[in-house]
């Protein structure tokens, strides 16, 4: 690691000092404030950051004005979608799977009919009316039959074998297709059967009075062949394959509806903790007699990274990072073939570790992915993180500079390779102050005729 002498990095911790101010919190103007009068000796920053806080304070605004119209949106969309007819020789399937979402799930189908031609819900045992509210829409097909609660892919599965089109969207009960500009149908219809297509999902939170915020946001593969070997795996949580198929980005937007202070929150909750009990439990009684040990340690794996999984869910970090560290133990007697298709716990465990602060930890992981996957936008993240963290900006910022050259084609990649999207503002103010510091390394901090503005 290369070093630097302590009045280099006492002149660079200056010019980051923004950073406890710096954050997606920032909304008050008391708090902007503040980190004005922080840096008003550094002229090139707060331009950087005048800007960049426009910017999201105009997206804050349009994304509110998403979640205050949603009543009024229903009332468009139903009159809308009343006023269709079924299709005979569907092209576009809507494919859902859902269970007690009286509250979304209108919205969710409704929000299909002008993409969709036909739209297939399968109820898998709701309680509250879901299936009297979707039944009587006329695109809609219901089917009932409830499942195993801790495999969602056999339900996937069912209900993609219930639809009748070449193409389909998938979408959650609490979930929205915003396709304000009509592009979305249009877009679907000219994918070729080899194509599958990403999807833009803003996570939308609330705490009540509809005071809806975006929450963070990914890219997720949503839009899928029927024609070919399509299908879904993972148990509890899955994940589509779709085998060699390019990964495309249509126009096509999903809102994700969330009442963070319901019941509903609290009943997914107890959900999750009742199936971690169940894998904790399989754990301890598997019985492998006369399995081979490649599968007794792949099966083992999976349930200790399941664990971690839904620990981290329930932000319980500490949890997670021990189911992590078990799973890491199984994951280096796996076959390079098993290693390279369960990357996907390879960010995971660096996620955690870094919510943590165990840098070592986060390196360890985040180097793993790198040497089955290359360079990519959230390993970048990391190895930044590592050396901003360890003193080297140096080494941080040719990370960065990576990071940002990836983050542009990792938005088409599916959910498991866009955990640090959000901190793409951070890495650039952060990468452009390095970059500041270097060529002005011999100029006096707190004299701003020495300043040239970067950016």
């Amino acid at each position: 690691m290369r070093t630097l002498s302590k009045k280099d990095l006492a002149d660079f911790d200056i010019l980051c000092k923004y950073h406890g101010l710096y954050n997606r919190a920032i909304t008050d103007p008391k708090i902007y404030d503040r980190f004005r009068v922080n840096v008003r000796r550094v002229p090139e920053i707060l331009a950087i950051f005048d800007n960049d806080f426009n910017r999201r304070g105009q997206r804050r605004t349009n994304i509110w004005r998403v979640g205050a119209t949603r009543k009024a949106r229903a009332d468009e969309y139903r009159k809308a979608a009343m006023a269709c007819k079924p299709v005979e020789n569907p092209v576009i399937s809507g494919s859902m799977i859902v269970k007690n979402e009286c509250e979304n799930v209108e919205l969710a189908v409704l929000s299909l009919h002008d993409v969709c031609d036909e739209i297939v819900v399968l109820d898998t045992g709701s309680t509250d009316g879901t299936q009297a509210i979707v039944k009587g829409f006329p695109k809609v097909k219901l089917f009932e039959r409830s499942f195993v609660p801790w495999d969602f892919s056999i339900a996937r599965n069912y209900a993609l074998a219930l639809c009748a089109g070449k193409r389909t969207i998938i979408l959650d009960g609490d979930e929205e297709v915003l396709d304000f500009n009509r592009t979305a149908r249009e877009a679907i219809l000219a994918m070729t059967p080899q194509q599958a297509g990403s999807a833009y999902v803003s996570f939308m939170h609330s705490d009540g009075d509809n005071n809806w915020r975006e929450v963070g946001y990914m890219t997720q593969p949503r839009v899928f062949s029927l024609e070919g070997d399509f299908h879904y795996e993972g148990s509890p949580h899955n994940e589509p394959k779709y085998g060699d198929a390019e990964l495309v980005m249509p126009d096509l937007c999903i809102a994700h509806w969330r009442e963070q202070k319901t019941n509903k929150e609290g009943q997914r909750n107890d959900r999750t903790r009742d199936i971690m009990a169940g894998l904790k439990k399989s754990i301890e009684d598997a019985n492998y007699t006369g399995a081979e040990e490649s599968f007794k340690v792949m099966d083992q794996f999976r349930r200790h990274y399941m664990i971690a999984k839904l620990s981290a869910h329930l932000q319980d970090f500490d949890q997670a990072s021990e189911y992590c560290e078990k799973a890491f133990v199984l994951y280096l007697q796996l076959g390079d073939r098993e290693k390279a298709r369960m990357v996907s716990y390879l960010l995971l465990g660096a996620g955690i570790n870094f919510r943590l602060g165990k840098l070592l930890d986060v390196a360890k992981y985040a180097a793993k992915h790198r040497a089955y996957c290359g360079p990519c936008a959230d390993n970048s993240f990391y190895g930044f993180a590592y050396f901003q963290a360890a003193g080297d900006p140096i080494m941080a910022l040719e990370y960065g500079r990576e990071y940002l050259q990836c983050i542009e084609t990792d938005r088409l990649r599916p959910i498991w390779h866009c955990e640090t999207f959000e901190q793409w503002d951070d890495v650039l103010l952060r990468v452009e102050l390095t970059e500041y510091w270097l060529q002005n390394k011999n100029a006096k901090i707190d004299n701003p005729d020495n300043c040239k503005l970067l950016v």
